[in-house]
């Protein structure tokens, strides 16, 4: 099983901090700032930063088992692991702004703003 730490690890390993790679696939402007750090986020967790298409679909659905969408929390669950709900910050000392999918400390599966595709999986 994967984890924070070993994302981290793939990051510090890897020693890709460049996101302009990741393009954007939301329609909706706020949700495109997000985008490239959140696909970021999953190819740290998975270790996939070297691959592309079906086979790095295919390690990430065995690692997350859940891969989110534009309009619910959380963005992402590793199997049997913690969810994340990606947030990008402007700088250090930013707050975080808080919409609708603001952060929490435990999301849990009666959470309203939570998919049925989503509780499925918790």
């Amino acid at each position: 099983m994967t984890n924070i730490l070993d994302a981290i690890c793939n990051i510090v390993d890897q020693g890709i901090f460049d996101l302009m790679k990741y393009k954007a696939k939301s329609s909706i402007r706020i949700n495109t700032v997000g985008d490239l750090l959140e696909n970021y986020i999953k190819d740290a967790i998975c270790d996939t930063f070297f691959l592309d298409g079906q086979k790095k679909l295919k390690i990430q659905q065995d690692i997350l088992s859940y891969g989110g969408n534009q309009n619910n929390p959380p963005d992402l669950i590793i199997r049997d692991g913690d969810a994340f709900e990606v947030k990008k910050i402007q700088s250090f000392k930013s707050s975080i702004a808080l919409n609708s999918s603001y952060p929490k400390n435990k999301l849990y599966d009666t959470d309203s703003r939570i998919s049925n595709e989503c509780r499925d999986v918790l």
